[in-house]
């Protein structure tokens, strides 16, 4: 698969995950401060790994970087639909 559709379902991805965590997150209890922390535990996870994983990319594989953050990713962004409370789903998009 080239990097471009790579990069563009992944983005995909995580747009449609971005919508729909509010949603979720309200459903399973949150309030609007949880909410908010979910929301930005993503963020914040991503600022974060972007340097660790870019650094090992550097020094490693980096297709093997690549496709394993991208099978992690898959993987936590299945575990969202087993969560049952706000702080379940914040750890895990934390995860993704």
């Amino acid at each position: 698969m080239h990097a471009p559709t790579v990069n563009f379902l992944t983005q995909l991805a995580i747009a449609s995950s971005l919508l729909f965590i509010p949603v979720f997150a309200k459903e399973i209890g949150a309030s609007d401060f949880e909410v908010g922390i979910i929301a930005s535990a993503y963020s914040l996870s991503t600022f974060i790994s972007s340097n660790i994983f870019g650094r090992l990319s550097d020094f490693y594989n980096r297709k093997i970087i690549l496709l394993s953050g991208l099978l992690l990713s898959a993987l936590f962004f299945f575990a969202q639909c087993f969560v049952e409370t706000p702080w379940q789903l914040i750890v895990v998009r934390a995860l993704v």
